[in-house]
């Protein structure tokens, strides 16, 4: 079995390129996180030196929900209760540093845990693409720079929305590493729904951490303030949130995975729309589908020919934030 040892940003992308380009194959692949990522959080104040008010501590327990939920889906198929062994896995260990503030979260622990459970139960290349590319969103400093441009960027949307015309309250640059690097991740999460999940959660933390943030601190990455308090509130005061709509997508697809861990209100799948090669995962309710064609579907047999397949979906946007099977059959 060939391992694969990432130790740092440089390590991850390179391996990434690899996968892509064919020049590393994920077929008994495993993955080892050498001391790398660590999700770190600078806060400077007046009150911090080595400490952490409670009231700060939220996008921290985030960080911890966001692996718990990750694992809880790709295990059981539905997010639910881990169990004592399953939380001993995903626990998340936070050190803090003297002087400003500095919350590192050891997420190389927690992903060299859970990484050989679910690339085993997982789809090859998605599977590792979706491991590494957590590992990016936890570990790269870019991260939370694009995140924040990104809110900057709805704020003026919303206000020109209005006929407000204001300058962006905030741009932060990027080099031309970190803009390539971004976009890779971005890429891969296109067909990739695991992992648009993972930046959605992503930005959650980062938006709990805004929130978090009070006039007279900031929030600082190797040396440079990336957001005040008094900014940061402009930026989630301003920013608002659609409510998700409700609708039907009805077509034929190809079943690509289906999970073989049931559940007691059924499993879940991933399916590709035939027309559009949108790969959505899918959640399929006891009683949606007969014995036989459940045992069809995990045995893989109907990912050699379409399905007709009616869904509910929630949308966020155009975007899909979750779907459910009501009915499917053979064509």
């Amino acid at each position: 079995m060939a391992e694969l040892v990432i130790q740092n940003e440089e390590q991850l992308f390179a391996a990434i390129r690899q996968l892509q380009n064919g020049h590393l194959s994920f077929e008994g692949l495993s993955i080892k996180f050498d001391g790398w990522p660590n999700y770190r959080v600078t806060l400077r104040g007046d009150q911090y030196n080595g400490g952490l008010p409670i009231r700060k501590m939220m996008p921290l327990l985030k960080v911890q929900s966001a692996i718990d939920k990750y694992y809880s889906e790709q295990k059981y198929g539905v997010e639910k209760q881990l169990t004592l062994a399953d939380k001993q896995k995903t626990s998340v260990i936070v050190h803090f540093e003297s002087g400003s503030t500095v919350a590192v979260s050891r997420v190389f622990d927690t992903l060299n845990q859970i990484a050989p459970e679910l690339i085993t139960k997982m789809n090859g290349m998605q599977a590792v693409l979706t491991i590494l590319g957590l590992a990016a969103l936890y570990g790269c400093g870019w991260s939370i720079k694009t995140y924040l441009n990104y809110k900057a960027k709805i704020q003026e949307q919303e206000l020109k929305a209005k006929g407000i015309e204001q300058e962006l309250l905030l741009k932060i640059e990027l080099s031309k590493q970190e803009t390539e690097r971004a976009k890779i991740i971005a890429e891969a999460a296109s067909n990739n729904p695991l992992l648009q999940k993972q930046i959605d959660n992503m930005n959650s933390i980062n938006d709990k951490l805004l929130k978090a943030l009070q006039p007279g601190e900031q929030l600082v990455q190797d040396g440079q303030v990336l957001i005040d308090g008094t900014t940061a509130k402009e930026l989630t005061r301003s920013s608002t949130k659609a409510e998700p709509t409700e609708s039907r997508l009805d077509g034929r697809f190809l079943t690509i995975t289906v999970d073989s861990g049931s559940v007691r209100d059924g499993f879940r799948m991933t399916i590709r729309n035939v027309e559009t090669n949108e790969e959505i995962i899918v959640k399929v309710p006891a009683g949606t589908l007969s014995e036989e064609q459940i045992k069809t579907l995990q045995d893989g047999e109907w990912g050699k020919r379409p399905l007709n397949m009616q869904i509910n979906v929630r949308k966020s946007g155009n975007r899909i934030i979750s779907a459910t099977l009501i009915e499917a059959g053979l064509s």
